[in-house]
C-alpha cells in the first residue's frame, strides 16, 4: 500500500497521522510505503520529517512528471522485491 501524505491537511496534519500510524501493528506498518509531499518551507517541519523512519521519501510540491516517474520506479522496485 502506498500512502501519499501531506503535512498540511484539514483537521489532521501529517504529523498527527504519523503518530497514529506508529501505534498500528508493525505487521501492518511494514506493508505501507509512506511518501510525504508538502509545500512547507519550515525548517522545523523539515527537521521533524527526518525523525519519522516510516517516511520512505519526502518531496516538495508541486510534483513534476520527472519526480512522479522516480516515485513509480522506486515503488516498482520495492513491490517486486
Amino acid at each position: 500500500m502506498v500512502i501519499f501524505l501531506d503535512l498540511n491537511m484539514p483537521e489532521l496534519d501529517g504529523f498527527d497521522f504519523l503518530d497514529g500510524f506508529l501505534k498500528m501493528p508493525e505487521s501492518l506498518r511494514k506493508q505501507c510505503h509512506i511518501i510525504m509531499v508538502s509545500s512547507t518551507t519550515s525548517k522545523s517541519d523539515l527537521e521533524r520529517v527526518t525523525k519519522y523512519t516510516a517516511i520512505r521519501r519526502f518531496y516538495s510540491k508541486p510534483l513534476s512528471v520527472k519526480i512522479l516517474s522516480e516515485i513509480n520506479e522506486i515503488l516498482e522496485l520495492e513491490f517486486v522485491h
